[in-house]
C-alpha cells in the first residue's frame, strides 16, 4: 500500500518534471535553430507567438505520453489540463497586452505605458484564472468565512517564518553579489516609483490572485503529499520571480528566498484548506512591499 502511494507520487513528480523540460526545450528550439541558421531577426509578432506555437507543440507531446504511460490516472487528465492551462495563462499573459496595442495601433511603448499594460494583462488573466477554477475557488471561500480568524492566524505564522527566511538568505546572497537586490524586485520598485497607485493595485491585489491560483491552487490538485507539494510549488514559484533577471552566477541563488516565502504560502494552503489564506497573506506581502519605499521617501 506505501509502495503503490510512493510509486504514484513519483509519477506525478515525473509528469512535472516532463512537463517544465519539453516546455523549456521547446520554448529555447526556436531561437536554438536560429543561431544555427545565423537568422538574426524575426517579425516581432512572430517573435511574440513563437513561444505559443511551440508550447502547442510540447502540450500534444505530452498528452500522448501521458495516455501512454498512465493509463490508469487517464481519467483524472482533466486536472492535469486544468494545471497546464492555468500555468500557460500565466506564462503567456504578457501576451495580452498586444490586444490593446494592435486595437489603438500604438507605435511607441513608454515605461509608464507598460506598466498600464500590464496591468492590463494580469487582470485578464486573473479573470481567467478564477474561471478556471471558479466551482473550487466557492469552496474554498466558505471554508476562509467560516474560519478567517483561524486561517489568517495560520497564515501570519508561516508568513513571519518565511520573511525570516527570506531576510538571513538575502544578507547571505548580497555580501556575494554586487548588486545587492534581486533582478526581480529592482525592477519592480522602479515601477513603482513611476506608476505607485497602479502598482499597488497590480502587484497587491491581481498579481497575488494570479500567482497564487498558478502556483497553489493548480499544483495542489495533482499533488497531495504536503511537502512535495509545498516543495514543488515553493521553489517552482521562487524559480520564475528569478528566471530572466540572471544576470551572474549569484543571482541563481535568488531563489532561495523567494522559493522559501513560496514554500510558507504552499503550507498555510494546504493546512487551512483554502486558497484564500495565501491570497490573503501574499496581498499583504506585496503591498507592504509596494508601500514601505513610498512612506520611507515621505519621511525628511
Amino acid at each position: 500500500m506505501k509502495q503503490d502511494k510512493n510509486m504514484a507520487i513519483y509519477k506525478k513528480i515525473s509528469i512535472l518534471v516532463i512537463t517544465f523540460l519539453l516546455f523549456y526545450f521547446l520554448l529555447e528550439a526556436p531561437y536554438i535553430i536560429m543561431k544555427l541558421l545565423k537568422i538574426k531577426k524575426i517579425p516581432i509578432l512572430l517573435d511574440s507567438f513563437l513561444p505559443l506555437i511551440t508550447s502547442g507543440i510540447a502540450f500534444a507531446i505530452l498528452v500522448f505520453l501521458y495516455k501512454k504511460w498512465f493509463k490508469k490516472e487517464w481519467k483524472n487528465f482533466d486536472k492535469v489540463l486544468k494545471f497546464i492551462a492555468c500555468f500557460g495563462i500565466f506564462y503567456y499573459s504578457g501576451l495580452l497586452q498586444y490586444i490593446p496595442v494592435l486595437l489603438f495601433r500604438i507605435k511607441k511603448i513608454t515605461p509608464n505605458l507598460e506598466i498600464v499594460l500590464g496591468l492590463f494583462s494580469n487582470s485578464i488573466a486573473a479573470l481567467l484564472v478564477v474561471l478556471l477554477y471558479l466551482d473550487d475557488l466557492k469552496k474554498e471561500w466558505n471554508i476562509f468565512k467560516k474560519n478567517w480568524r483561524n486561517c489568517l492566524d495560520r497564515g501570519i505564522s508561516y508568513w513571519v517564518l518565511g520573511l525570516f527566511i527570506m531576510m538571513v538568505s538575502n544578507t547571505i546572497i548580497n555580501t556575494f553579489s554586487t548588486q545587492h537586490l534581486a533582478g526581480n524586485e529592482q525592477a519592480v520598485r522602479e515601477m513603482i516609483n513611476l506608476l505607485p497607485f497602479i502598482m499597488l493595485i497590480n502587484a497587491g491585489i491581481i498579481g497575488p490572485i494570479v500567482e497564487e491560483i498558478t502556483f497553489r491552487k493548480s499544483f495542489r490538485t495533482i499533488l497531495n503529499h504536503k511537502w512535495v507539494f509545498a516543495l514543488i510549488s515553493g521553489f517552482i514559484f521562487g524559480g520564475m520571480h528569478v528566471i530572466g533577471n540572471v544576470s551572474n552566477f549569484i543571482d541563481i541563488f535568488y531563489i532561495i528566498p523567494y522559493g522559501s516565502l513560496g514554500v510558507c504560502l504552499a503550507l498555510a494552503y494546504y493546512d487551512t484548506k483554502t486558497i484564500f489564506t495565501s491570497i490573503s497573506i501574499h496581498m499583504l506581502h506585496n503591498s507592504l512591499l509596494v508601500l514601505l519605499p513610498l512612506i520611507t521617501s515621505l519621511i525628511p
